[in-house]
């Protein structure tokens, strides 16, 4: 389900201005999520099973949230 809004100019700007200080705690998320889903017991188990993929989700969303704000760098 999408929903669509027109924003204010002050709103764009706003939610740029989030978007780019947010940044550096994508990465980090990131590189968490990587670390932690690589860690094991000591049977040899995955501590936190849900890392991987909450990695592949955080790496996505950072580059769709780098898309939007330059649509012109992945062309």
């Amino acid at each position: 389900m999408s929903k669509f809004q027109d924003l204010t100019p002050e709103q764009s700007s706003r939610l740029e201005t989030y978007l780019l200080a947010s940044t550096k705690y994508r990465e980090g998320e990131i590189e968490a999520c990587k670390s932690l889903g690589k860690e094991r017991d000591d049977n040899g188990k995955l501590k936190f099973p849900n890392m991987a993929a909450n990695a592949v989700w955080w790496e996505e969303t950072h580059q769709i949230i780098q898309g939007i704000i330059n649509p012109d760098a992945s062309k």
